[in-house]
């Protein structure tokens, strides 16, 4: 609760139930625009199992646009 996919711009974030297998969301930004950055915060109680983002211009398509693997190092 307090982490739905509505709120991942905004506010608290999003965050997957504790249950994915295979967490995943979607953000639409409805046009085409150049991104900065983006920044990913985890949530201490998180598995530390990496991740991909992925982009496409008409959401059926999906490019990896960057992986990061898994960390190895303890959390403090």
């Amino acid at each position: 609760p307090g982490f739905e996919a509505g709120r991942a711009l905004h506010g608290a974030g999003w965050a997957p139930s504790p249950d994915a297998a295979r967490p995943w969301i979607v953000v639409d930004i409805t046009e085409p625009r150049t991104l900065g950055g983006l920044l990913i915060e985890w949530r201490s109680i998180a598995p530390v199992s990496g991740f991909r983002l992925r982009g496409s211009s008409r959401g059926s398509r999906w490019n990896t646009l960057h992986a990061a693997r898994p960390a190895r190092l303890a959390r403090i």
